[in-house]
Parts: C-alpha cells; sequence; structure tokens
C-alpha cells in the first residue's frame, strides 16, 4: 500500500491510535531510546529502511496486561474495530511481483466487488520490469 503519513492520519479516527513512522536503526551499533516497550514496536532493522514503513498501533490501558516471567502473553477477551477510510487514504495499492500471475486479476478482482474506487488503484510492482540497461 502507498500513501503519505498525512493521508493515513485523516483517515483514523479513534483517539486510543499511535501512529508512528518507523525508525530504522542498526542494532549492533544503536540502542533503542529509553526503557518503553513501545519503542520495539517502532524499530526495525536498519536493512528494512526501503520499506518506509508507519505502524498503527491501538492502545489502551483497560485492555493492557503485560505477562509476567513464566507466563504465556494473553490473547484480549475484546476485539477492537477501527474506523478506517481506506478509499480516500491510499495512493495505489502494489502487488509484488514475486506473487503467482494469478494473484493481481485475483486481487482486482476482490477489489471490484468490495471496493470499485480502490480496485483503479491497484498497479503492478515496477521491480518486475526488466531492466533498461
Amino acid at each position: 500500500m502507498v500513501t503519505t503519513y498525512a493521508k493515513l492520519r485523516a483517515s483514523l479516527h479513534e483517539p486510543n491510535l499511535l501512529i508512528s513512522p518507523v525508525r530504522y536503526i542498526d542494532y549492533r551499533r544503536d540502542r533503542l531510546p529509553g526503557r518503553d516497550f513501545l519503542q520495539q514496536l517502532i524499530h526495525k532493522r536498519i536493512g528494512f529502511v526501503h520499506e518506509r514503513e508507519v505502524r498503527v498501533i491501538y492502545w489502551s490501558r483497560e485492555n493492557f496486561r503485560v505477562a509476567g516471567p513464566h507466563e504465556e502473553p494473553l490473547a484480549t477477551e475484546h476485539s477492537v474495530l477501527i474506523p478506517w477510510d481506506i478509499e480516500n487514504a491510499l495512493d495505489h495499492l502494489i502487488v509484488s511481483p514475486f506473487s503467482p500471475s494469478w494473484y493481481p486479476e485475483a486481487v482486482a478482482t476482490i477489489l471490484h466487488a468490495f471496493s470499485p474506487t480502490l480496485e483503479v488503484k491497484l498497479i503492478a510492482s515496477e521491480l518486475g520490469e526488466e531492466p533498461i540497461f
């Protein structure tokens, strides 16, 4: 999916969301800033910097529980549905050049059925094209 931070922010109206660009660091050389566990969610290895990812994290203290050292994390008993204006938020949907040949048509068919506005935003990745040289 291709969008801008501003469009993503404008398309989500839930007050308990943390929307943050991912920060890419070299874990061999750099440390996470502070001890806040949220830092783990918004940092990634420097090798993924080409992704230019943004994370959307739902944060609600009443639904948050940290498992003890010998406990498995517990699944929450509540689901959170977050309204999202996806049709206005996305500029493009890019199909991976590594997907099977039938995949782009399947995605187009699903988009046509559920969101014709997004169907016209579906494009093939440039990485699948032959190089010019």
